[in-house]
């Protein structure tokens, strides 16, 4: 007995559409890795751009006392201890970052130097050295760690959003803050930002590593 007439045409059918339905649904799983991939990028570019901005007011108060100058040291860690030892700064929160190698441990030792705070592997700023608050234009003073600590600056895109040194964001930017005690997001590709600007015979304070 034959079967009825249709029956092969609407087997087919229906396998087409839940091809159609597996194929969507995929789709609407990239879909939504993409958005919360997005949405955690944006939220962690907020959080570290918040923390430059408490960094860079920090750096703006310690220079009312200085002549407009920043602390300056050896390094990156090593003039960011001067706020904690003028008592500009008393948590080391804001020295860290989203997507970094580099956090603290919030030990500031007992020592009135200090010398427990921002040690190597727990600071993620790096510095310009020689800026001054007074100045009139808007330069940048602070910025997430670079490859390198010599002009030009270079960074990690390859491992963009990821936890190792020089790493940029997934959009090519990284955070930057300015003598104006503001902070913005800037594309590390882009021949005219700010530290793609620096003279060649700028003073970068490098951070602290350990193996």
């Amino acid at each position: 007995m034959s079967d009825a007439p249709g029956t092969e045409k609407s087997g087919c059918g229906c396998f087409h559409w839940f091809l159609a339905f597996i194929v969507g649904l995929g789709l609407m799983m990239v879909l939504f890795a993409w958005m919360r991939m997005t949405i955690n990028q944006k939220r962690f570019q907020t959080s570290t751009l918040s923390k430059c901005r408490q960094i860079m007011a920090s750096l703006t108060i310690w220079a009312q006392d200085h002549d407009g100058r920043y602390p300056e040291g050896p390094t990156a860690n090593a003039a960011f201890r001067r706020l904690f030892v003028d008592e500009v700064v008393l948590y080391e929160r804001p020295f860290s970052a989203s997507a970094s190698p580099f956090n603290c441990d919030n030990n500031l030792g007992q020592d009135t130097d200090y010398q427990f705070t921002l040690q190597p592997n727990e600071n993620h700023w790096m510095m310009i050295a020689g800026k001054n608050a007074k100045s009139l234009a808007v330069e940048p003073v602070i910025f997430e760690n670079a490859l390198n600590a010599t002009i030009p600056l270079r960074w990690d895109i390859k491992h963009a959003g990821q936890p190792v040194r020089g790493r940029t964001w997934k959009d090519g930017t990284i955070a930057v803050g300015f003598t104006d005690y503001s902070a913005s997001l800037i594309q590390v590709s882009e021949p005219n930002n700010p530290l793609n600007q620096l003279p060649t015979d700028t003073k970068i304070l490098d951070i602290e590593t350990a193996p």
